[in-house]
């Protein structure tokens, strides 16, 4: 072979892989890069991605202003799009796909191979971002050893170690969560470097680092002097996630992943021996336990995030030392990685292949509406509000305005001037500093001037626990103005009228001790009691908490008529206070607070409750806590009665018998034979009904009748309510809205009375009676 030849095949040999890693960044990128990008929607993650996306837009101060897990480029996570955060989405989420080609360049550099499209097939099948910014540490660690292991290596290796700790830098900025696994990767690298000798390359490592970590902060709009209230507030809503946010999963999914952790880590065990070496080792480990505390600790469709950490990371070790043992650990998480996504969605050949033609075809869309019409993403922006508002209309209000509790894109669809409090969603506000200064907030000079409030917690909380603190400065210091459904209107009072005990916390009324499992006893007086519970992991907990999540705690009500409502509880809230007595679900019970007259009829008072760990074979916490009940204090306001109070109104003819419904109580009693009932002058009715033809028929319109012996016909509305266990009950788990509430004002009617829900549909209307015979009414 002449000299020739042998010079031509490694310069043919280097455009060929020059082509094949520009491929792979092609599909990285269609992966991650929103080209064609997300819109604003409505539900619950979708109202935080937006919101926090305006704020970013809006230059609010990320750690003051907002407190949430997420940074000022939450877009590169999100990827929904904004006018105002567009371009720096792009750039982010560009220099993410350019870290990751980097890296496997640098890891590949002596031989490059097809492997190297095993990374942006994971990312297709697995699209979780979480996955990317764990791996992206352990892949900035690779590379920094190799660059310190390998004396020969030309510069323009060495170079691309630049955006790899740009990256890990900027995703510090996505979410705080991130920031752990940068900030380590980033210290060891500095470590490994100087083990090596390589004194002059971490000074240049270290300016660089610091001014990236500057000019990225600057750059999406904050100022220096914030980067700390960002970092320190964000640990914070980090450091209680794990025990407000955990729920339940199958067992089997927790013991796959461990197995396979366990196998990749005996099969690359071999790196423990080797140097330095063990440090990039023992550093993936600890990765990949941050990549199975983020799967597992809410585990739902996030378990996907444990196994695309798992698939990225052996990935890379495969690509860096190939040998049976990285085909081993790469073979087991690939495999836990799909066995995780097929519970989102059944994954086949053909929905691998699916999933990727969408990636590239948006690719081209976007591309291609970039540069052909750069105002089409802007229309769809804006069609996609007109929806939103649609979906939900808000009233006209002056001045600026909050809302309660996970309704923030209704709110910003609407073009109300938004006034956040720090912590946007209630349910986040989980700690008791969080929900502090959410409170502190409604009692400063930056407190909006309207309030819209839905009472709306999740996984079955007690809702004093979603910013229960700022119940008693929402009703001392604002009034209620009106009523739409489940939503309450709050205007803050002039400043003359407000007191300075708007937490509503008054006097202490009695202090004790309780026992998980037994009851105990409430006291009859005050009508409302707040309440201080503190609890205390135990040493078994504590350990179970590190290493997995807490165990949760339930309450149990006993209530007054011989119910029982069982509720989540939040240990830090618990601890801190929160509203015990009477037990709010939804948002009459809590404006009934400010109506001392129609309070019982609203809200069941508990007589006692008990304190119970949720499922776990470790006992989490000590059996004995403390207790210490304080009276709670709320204005009257008469406006809340009025608004409360539904009065009767004359109805023209009663509609024909049909459909299927039940009253499950009269001001909280449950109804039975035993009639005639004696009831005051405003009776509470609660239960479901549905209309029947061929198949059962959600109403859109809900009146409670009363009908008197003579034929006089009246009737009240009740609110529609979500009961989806009634659908679920009969068969028809689409039926939702078929609850009901009302409070009436039965004054008027005299003498025995035929109770019936009247139910209406696309004009049909359809009567079901909730009591067997006429009930006589007695109002007193």
């Amino acid at each position: 072979m002449s000299t020739s030849t042998m010079a031509v095949q490694p310069a043919g040999r280097r455009l060929w892989n020059s082509f094949l890693a520009l491929l792979a960044f092609a599909g990285i990128a269609a992966a991650l890069v929103p080209f064609f990008p997300a819109f604003p929607g409505s539900g619950l993650d979708d109202a935080w991605a937006f919101a926090l996306g305006i704020a970013s837009a809006g230059k609010m101060t990320f750690g003051r202003d907002v407190v949430f897990t997420f940074g000022p480029y939450l877009g590169v996570y999100t990827h929904i799009f904004h006018p105002g955060t567009d371009s720096l989405t792009l750039l982010g989420t560009t220099l993410l796909a350019f870290a990751l080609i980097s890296g496997l360049i640098v890891l590949t550099r002596n031989n490059f191979c097809w492997l190297i499209f095993i990374i942006p097939a994971i990312l297709l099948i697995s699209p979780f971002k979480d996955s990317v910014c764990f791996s992206l540490s352990v892949l900035y660690l690779m590379v920094i050893y190799e660059i310190s292991h390998d004396k020969r290596m030309k510069w323009a290796y060495k170079i691309l170690c630049l955006p790899i700790l740009l990256a890990i830098i900027m995703i510090s900025f996505v979410k705080v969560s991130f920031m752990v696994g940068a900030f380590l990767a980033y210290c060891l690298g500095f470590a490994i470097s100087i083990l090596s000798k390589k004194g002059k390359f971490c000074a240049y490592l270290t300016i660089f680092a610091a001014v990236s970590t500057i000019s990225l902060w600057i750059i999406s709009g904050q100022s220096i002097w914030d980067l700390a209230y960002y970092i320190l507030s964000g640990f914070e809503v980090s450091r209680g996630y794990t025990e407000a946010m955990s729920i339940e999963g199958p067992h089997w999914q927790i013991i796959l992943f461990i197995s396979a952790l366990l196998i990749f880590a005996l099969a690359n065990v071999r790196h423990l021996f080797m140097g330095r070496e063990s440090i990039v080792y023992i550093f993936t480990i600890f990765m990949l336990f941050i990549g199975y505390k983020a799967g597992f600790t809410r585990h739902d469709v996030h378990i996907v995030i444990a196994g695309g950490t798992i698939a990225l990371i052996s990935a890379f070790f495969l690509l860096w030392r190939p040998s049976l043992g990285s085909v081993l650990g790469f073979l087991v998480g690939l495999g836990v990685c799909l066995v995780f996504e097929n519970t989102r969605e059944k994954i086949t050949p053909f929905v691998v292949l699916t999933r990727a033609e969408t990636a590239f075809a948006n690719m081209g869309r976007g591309l291609h509406a970039r540069l052909s019409d750069p105002q089409l993403f802007r229309r769809i922006y804006e069609a996609r509000l007109a929806q939103i508002r649609a979906e939900r209309s808000l009233p006209s209000l002056s001045g600026t305005a909050d809302i309660y509790s996970v309704g923030q894109s209704y709110l910003l669809a609407s073009g109300l001037t938004w006034q956040p409090r720090p912590v946007i969603q209630s349910y986040s506000a989980y700690t008791a500093s969080l929900a502090a200064q959410n409170a502190a907030h409604l009692n400063g000079t930056r407190a909006p001037d309207n309030v819209l409030f839905v009472v709306e917690p999740i996984d079955n909380r007690l809702a004093s626990m979603d910013d229960g603190r700022s119940w008693g400065p929402l009703l001392n210091r604002y009034t209620v103005t009106s009523l739409d459904g489940s939503m309450a209107v709050l205007r803050r009072r002039p400043a003359a009228e407000q007191s300075d005990d708007s937490d509503g916390i008054g006097a202490i009324v009695s202090r004790g001790e309780g026992v998980l499992g037994q009851p105990v006893a409430l006291p009859e007086q005050p009508a409302a009691l707040w309440a201080r519970i503190r609890l205390e992991p135990s040493y078994r907990g504590r350990i179970r908490a590190i290493l997995f999540r807490p165990r949760s705690v339930n309450i149990t009500f006993f209530m007054s008529n011989g119910s029982q409502v069982t509720r989540r509880l939040l240990p830090s809230i618990a601890a801190d206070g929160f509203l015990i007595a009477p037990v709010v679900d939804n948002t009459h019970q809590l404006v009934a607070l400010a109506a001392p007259e129609v309070s019982a009829q609203t809200s069941i008072r508990p007589v006692s409750f008990a304190l119970s760990e949720g499922p776990g074979f470790v006992r989490g916490w000590r059996p004995a806590y403390s207790v210490e009940l304080y009276e709670f204090k709320v204005r009257p306001q008469p406006e809340a009665t009025r608004i409360l109070v539904t009065p009767l109104t004359p109805a023209d003819e009663a509609a024909p018998e049909g459909g299927s419904c039940y009253l499950d109580y009269a001001n909280g009693a449950i109804l039975n034979g035993d009639l005639p009932l004696s009831l005051g002058r405003m009776v509470r009715f609660t239960g479901w009904g549905f209309m029947r033809d061929s198949a059962p028929i959600e109403p859109t319109d809900m009146q409670i009748s009363f009908q008197a012996a003579d034929g006089t016909l009246m009737q009240g509305a009740a609110e529609r309510i979500s009961r989806r266990d009634v659908g679920q009950y009969f068969g028809h788990p689409d039926l939702n809205y078929v609850g009901f509430q009302a409070l009436l004002d039965l004054s008027a009617l005299q003498g025995p009375q035929r109770i019936t829900l009247t139910m209406t549909s696309h004009g049909k209307r359809m009567a079901c009676p909730l009591v067997r015979a006429p009930a006589e009414l007695r109002p007193r």
